[in-house]
């Protein structure tokens, strides 16, 4: 699902005929995985560490 959500980020275009424009998951998902192609992400659960939602932001930053 994450292929298909951010095709570009994960370099698998032309793979899949449907492709997702909403991708919602808990933190677990937020680690190692490339969602460059989203250009909004909403944190629903605010955690104690506050270096958190700089990182699941960092992970729809584009890579260069």
């Amino acid at each position: 699902m994450i292929n298909q959500f951010a095709p570009i980020a994960n370099k698998k275009t032309n793979q899949y005929s449907e492709t997702y424009d909403i991708f919602i998951s808990t933190d677990t998902h937020g680690v190692g995985v490339n969602m460059q192609d989203a250009s909004v992400v909403i944190n629903y659960d605010i955690d104690w560490i506050t270096i958190k939602p700089a990182q699941r932001a960092g992970i729809i930053l584009p890579k260069n």
